[in-house]
């Protein structure tokens, strides 16, 4: 079969019109998995720091974006968890709230009223466990690589 030059701009359109989950997904194999417990887990880009004394924070190199995995007890249900965080810090938007991920956007009260920052909270249950994360970012640069992040979280393997 020949193909002349329109297969060939054809097949360069095709390729560019990868979706953005395709990229993340090819994307995500230079990436590392942190642990913040034996039940937990989340992934970040593989030249991100890790703190040496809270183990499971991360910290992009310019530091513009914070990722804390938050303990959730094995005994509090996922319905306990989401009522303890929406008392405890009341979503701002609401950015998904189904029967396995609830994540909000909030703010934190130390932030000056003009703060760039943007605070989520990411929370996910799976076989009864909860797993949650609060990331925190500078808006202006986008919320790409947060919302990769908030992806990644599931209960450990």
């Amino acid at each position: 079969m020949k193909t002349g030059s329109s297969g060939k701009i054809l097949m360069g359109a095709a390729v560019l019109l990868l979706s953005p989950a395709a990229w993340a997904q090819s994307h995500r194999t230079v990436w590392k998995i942190i642990r913040n417990s034996d039940t937990c887990q989340y992934s970040v880009p593989a030249d991100w720091k890790q703190d040496s004394k809270h183990r499971g924070i991360s910290t992009s190199p310019d530091e513009k974006v914070v990722v804390v995995p938050q303990i959730i007890h094995s005994d509090e249900s996922f319905d306990d968890v989401k009522k303890q965080l929406q008392d405890k810090m009341p979503p701002l938007k609401v950015l998904q709230d189904d029967v396995n991920r609830y994540w909000y956007v909030y703010r934190d009260p130390a932030d000056a009223e003009d703060s760039p920052d943007t605070h989520w909270y990411v929370a996910v249950e799976r076989n009864d466990h909860v797993c949650a994360l609060q990331i925190t970012f500078k808006s202006a640069d986008g919320d790409s690589t947060p919302k990769e992040i908030a992806a990644t979280i599931v209960p450990g393997k």
